[in-house]
């Protein structure tokens, strides 16, 4: 009876974890077909760099660069930040400054358009 049981709970445990696999490859298809969407103006290239945003002359915050077109970039921050309109980015291993607006935000993402570089 103990065998039948354990076997019983493990296909349970099995079954759970399919479910969780499949929802995240599921997942990852969709972001993939969002990055390379053909109805996008241009492709994006997907990056991991880690950016300055300045929001006012007395304040920055850290963010990172998730994918870069040659309009604009996609910024993840650790929070949800309050994006002005318009604001200064620095990617320094790109060795530039850029100014932005902005053009699309949710929670901690955010979408910005280049204005502006300072290479």
């Amino acid at each position: 009876m103990f065998g039948k049981r354990h076997m019983q709970e493990n296909a349970q445990d099995d079954a759970r974890l399919q479910a969780v696999l499949s929802s995240r490859l599921k997942s990852l298809a969709t972001a993939s077909e969002r990055i390379n969407d053909p109805n996008r103006l241009e492709p994006r290239k997907r990056v991991l760099h880690l950016a300055l945003v300045r929001l006012s002359d007395d304040c920055a915050v850290s963010c990172t660069v998730r994918d870069i077109t040659t309009r604009g970039f996609r910024l993840q921050f650790t929070e949800a930040v309050d994006l002005p309109q318009s604001c200064e980015i620095e990617i320094p291993v790109l060795a530039a400054k850029y100014r932005v607006a902005r053009r699309w935000q949710n929670s901690n993402l955010a979408g910005v358009e280049i204005v502006d570089a300072d290479n």
